[in-house]
């Protein structure tokens, strides 16, 4: 008994250890790569104190274990209903997708963001972990759509992407969105244009994010012709996306972008100014 009490703490703690190198590493590039944004372009890039790296390190470091502090609230039906319970149809309904290696956890405070809207927000995990895009977007959108449609009768869903998410999103509403019922997709840090960080990994879908990947170049390009509507949410100071201007569009026109300065990647999700932003988009009917 003291031999598997031993062990499973061990296994925790190194298992946090593991995490927090792995954040560490990212603030590592972010400090690097921040800096030499800054020699370039030091009116974009204000000088950032080093107790804000340590800050934000501690806090994305928090972020990136609540996929495993709230691991069962994964198998948990996290749709957060209208308070409105008439029998009439909601307009639309917003489903949240979330980004690589995550689960829809990352989503529990956003989610709860939309009250006011009055409509049905829902939360999906994406599978294959390690297939493609493609697949992801086919095996887990098609059939969450579907069951929305079939639950709520809406006329359109808004989909709001974090990171990869935002990729299987567009990949959606762009090529598998047959009955049109996509007329919104919201990306937050979704790398457009690659990631370096991608590199480290080499399953399919982190190939995909490899900085200029066909995939992407033909994903930009598909989205330029697009009459869906795009907004995009991405922050000079994240440390998964790089280039931090990755996440930015030419076809998308200033309006429907926001940019943030200080925050990392994953305290996006749980930065207030950005939900009331994303707010302000989707009550645009």
């Amino acid at each position: 008994m003291r031999i598997l009490l031993f062990v499973s703490i061990f296994a925790l703690f190194s298992f946090i250890f593991l995490c927090a190198m792995n954040t560490f590493f990212t603030f590592a590039f972010l400090f690097v790569d921040y800096n030499m944004n800054r020699l370039k372009d030091p009116q974009k890039f204000p000088p950032v104190p080093t107790a804000h790296f340590f800050t934000q390190y501690n806090v994305e470091f928090y972020y990136a274990m609540g996929k495993f502090i709230f691991y069962p609230a994964k198998f948990v039906d996290l749709t957060v209903q209208p308070k409105d319970n008439t029998n009439l149809p909601p307009k639309y309904a917003i489903l949240l997708v979330h980004g690589y290696g995550r689960n829809q956890t990352d989503w529990l405070w956003f989610r709860k963001q939309f009250t006011n809207l009055n409509v049905p927000v829902y939360t999906v995990n994406l599978k294959p972990a390690l297939g493609s895009i493609q697949e992801i977007a086919y095996n887990t959108l098609t059939p969450k759509i579907n069951t929305i449609k079939q639950q709520t009768n809406c006329d359109k869903v808004i989909l709001i992407g974090h990171s990869m998410g935002g990729l299987v999103s567009s990949y959606y509403a762009e090529y598998l969105d047959d009955a049109g019922l996509i007329s919104k997709v919201i990306s937050i840090a979704t790398p457009y244009h690659g990631t370096k960080l991608s590199l480290t990994a080499a399953d399919e879908n982190a190939k995909q994010m490899y900085p200029n990947s066909v995939f992407t170049q033909e994903l930009r390009e598909k989205i330029a012709k697009s009459k869906k509507e795009y907004y995009l949410v991405f922050s000079t100071f994240d440390n998964i996306i790089f280039p931090w201007n990755s996440p930015i569009l030419d076809s998308v026109d200033e309006k429907h972008r926001m940019q943030m300065n200080y925050i990392s990647h994953l305290a996006l999700l749980h930065t207030p100014q950005v939900a009331e932003r994303i707010d302000e988009w989707i009550a645009v009917q």
